[in-house]
């Protein structure tokens, strides 16, 4: 299955926002915020992007909760 670039920009952005207002409730505003925001955003973009046989449902959840 094909991703399309749209797609995989919706996921990052969203994994960033998301991730940055966890992450702004539990730390505050520090820097390490929105590093390790950026951090998740890639990760949980690259799962989906590259995960195979459609299992990026299960994939990018399991991971990026770590």
């Amino acid at each position: 299955m094909n991703k399309s670039w749209e797609g995989s920009l919706t996921m990052a952005l969203v994994s960033y926002i998301v991730s940055s207002l966890i992450f702004l409730g539990v730390q505050g505003n520090i820097w390490q915020t929105w590093v390790v925001s950026l951090a998740v955003a890639l990760v949980a973009t690259s799962l989906e992007a590259f995960s195979k046989f459609g299992i990026d449902n299960l994939t990018v959840p399991l991971v990026a909760r770590l």
